[in-house]
């Protein structure tokens, strides 16, 4: 389900490109004007919207002893579902059968109570999942709780 977030930051990869999957990218991307080799995705997300711009996020393709990989980052990234969204369409024409995930911060101008958090993207080509910090340390503070219910202590 497509929820609101505030804007976040990461930096994440996909590794062991092939020339298919490269040249994937290069279709589904566009150069940053004045950017350095950066390149941002360009399609459209299933919610309409169309990417054309770095308020998303941008990538390149990196290489390391002989691997090549995108490099997916942002500063501040408005829509974390375009990111899963550009995952999940590279997952489904080139890697069915993979998964991807990432995890991110969130970002605030004015530090307050509870904004200093961020989460985690689980993407699949049938399926995408956030998952907030909160919610993850909510459900372990409740199974600890429930833990020690169980077991008498206080």
């Amino acid at each position: 389900m497509r929820t609101t977030q505030p804007p976040v930051r990461f930096s994440a990869f996909v590794d062991d490109l092939t020339d298919d999957e490269i040249r994937w990218f290069i279709n589904h991307t566009e150069s940053v004007p004045n950017s350095y080799g950066m390149r941002c995705p360009k399609f459209t997300l299933q919610h309409g919207d169309t990417i054309s711009s770095t308020r998303y996020f941008i990538c390149s393709i990196e290489e390391d002893e002989n691997k090549k990989y995108f490099w997916l980052r942002a500063q501040e990234c408005e829509d974390i579902w375009a990111v899963a969204e550009f995952i999940q369409s590279f997952l489904r024409e080139c890697r069915p059968t993979e998964c991807w995930g990432m995890t991110f911060a969130t970002s605030c101008d004015r530090l307050q109570i509870g904004d200093a958090t961020g989460g985690a993207l689980f993407v699949t080509e049938n399926s995408i999942s956030l998952y907030r910090a909160e919610d993850i340390l909510a459900h372990h503070i409740h199974r600890h709780k429930k833990g020690k219910q169980q077991t008498g202590e206080s």
